[in-house]
């Protein structure tokens, strides 16, 4: 995810960054998908309460990701 994120900020200098934003979508998806197939592990850890805090944190970057890969750029 860190060497994500640079990519993206060195990315966001371009005059297209749709493209990265679809590379911010996709990679907030893999944590998604990790973190709802294991909530029966987090359950019997006890840390299913916790495991909400970066599940609706990807869940919102994602979100913004992909609204701002669909909204047609003017400029």
């Amino acid at each position: 995810m860190t060497i994500i994120a640079v990519l993206l900020i060195l990315g966001a200098g371009q005059a297209n960054t749709k493209k990265w934003h679809v590379v911010g979508a996709l990679a907030h998806g893999a944590p998604l998908i990790a973190a709802f197939s294991s909530l029966d592990v987090f359950a019997s850890m006890g840390v299913l309460g916790i495991v909400w805090i970066p599940i609706t944190f990807h869940m919102v970057f994602l979100s913004l990701e992909t609204f701002a890969a669909l909204y047609p750029h003017h400029g």
